[in-house]
């Protein structure tokens, strides 16, 4: 069974001649505005642990989830790109017959000087890195070099 207490609307308790205590469950649910059996049922889901779905969090969370996947593919290409270009460093000949692996521990990295030869042109290509300049292969090649210039960048590169 279950008590009901009813309120006058003017907020007086109704006499006790007037008041129900008791009613069946069915009385009380024919009684109750439909409503409330939404709302029950609502209450009981969240007790049980549903939460309502958040349609804009769950489509930024996709996103996200996107961007990140883009993001590290891109950046295992660029790993796959970086060792390439290094095999190639590393198998390309020298002047002295050798390969660029064996001269690869001696050889300058880092930033490039302000006083290195062509610094203004190579710059100017986007070279700013030893390891930039190596890639780059044939310093004659890059716009603003020349055959002398090209000959102090590979001395300057040789550590002479």
């Amino acid at each position: 069974m279950q008590i009901v207490q009813y309120v006058h609307r003017s907020g007086e308790a109704l006499p006790e001649h007037a008041k129900v205590t008791e009613v069946s469950a069915s009385t009380a649910d024919a009684v109750r505005p439909t409503a409330h059996g939404a709302l029950d049922a609502l209450l009981n889901d969240i007790k049980g642990g549903w939460l309502p779905e958040n349609a804009d969090a769950k489509l930024q969370k996709e996103r996200a989830d996107a961007e990140v996947a883009a993001a590290e593919a891109a950046l295992e290409a660029a790993k796959a790109k970086q060792a390439d270009a290094e095999k190639k460093l590393a198998a390309a000949p020298t002047d002295d017959g050798g390969t660029a692996a064996s001269t690869t521990p001696t050889a300058r990295s880092g930033k490039l000087p302000d006083d290195f030869p062509g610094r203004q042109a190579l710059a100017e290509a986007d070279i700013k890195t030893y390891a930039q300049l190596r890639a780059a292969g044939d310093p004659t090649e890059i716009p603003g070099i020349g055959p002398v210039t090209a000959e102090k960048i590979k001395a300057a590169l040789a550590g002479s």
